[in-house]
């Protein structure tokens, strides 16, 4: 057993270099527990898991960039969590003139599940605008929606 975040993970016939990856994750990163249950081979758990890891590190990678950038024009890219209420978007992007959107990152390829689409609609249904961003590449437009609208 490992400690990550926090909680506890049971790591059943996992090599080596998957054990290590893990304690190398930023611990804000690694905010889900992975249960490993029955699976056909210890070679299929190394596989997903593996997986989820790459996944959850690209979408840091694009979640840094998008702070990066939006401090640059003036702006914030702030962490957003409604303790109670899940499903809502990662961040919460502050520009100046008081322009405002929510923004889901996502790893590349990824799509909002159907609770963060149902929470997308809410909020759009508010008056704000929400963006998923899946690519680095997006940033510079996103960022220049929000201060044009």
């Amino acid at each position: 057993m490992i400690s990550v975040s926090g909680h506890m993970l049971l790591l059943l016939l996992i090599p080596p270099y998957i054990y290590e990856m893990i304690k190398r994750i930023e611990e804000n990163v690694c905010k889900c527990v992975f249960t490993l249950y029955t699976c056909k081979s210890s070679k299929l758990a190394a596989e997903h898991l593996e997986g989820r890891l790459k996944s959850m590190a690209e979408e840091r990678q694009i979640e840094m960039a998008l702070q990066r950038q939006a401090k640059k024009r003036g702006g914030r890219a702030m962490k957003f969590t409604s303790p109670g209420l899940d499903g809502v978007p990662d961040r919460l992007v502050l520009m100046p003139g008081g322009r405002c959107a929510f923004v889901e990152l996502k790893s590349p390829g990824k799509k909002l599940r159907p609770l963060q689409e149902k929470r997308k609609t809410q909020l759009e249904a508010l008056g704000f605008p929400v963006y998923c961003i899946d690519r680095t590449e997006m940033i510079g437009g996103v960022l220049d929606e929000i201060q044009s609208t």
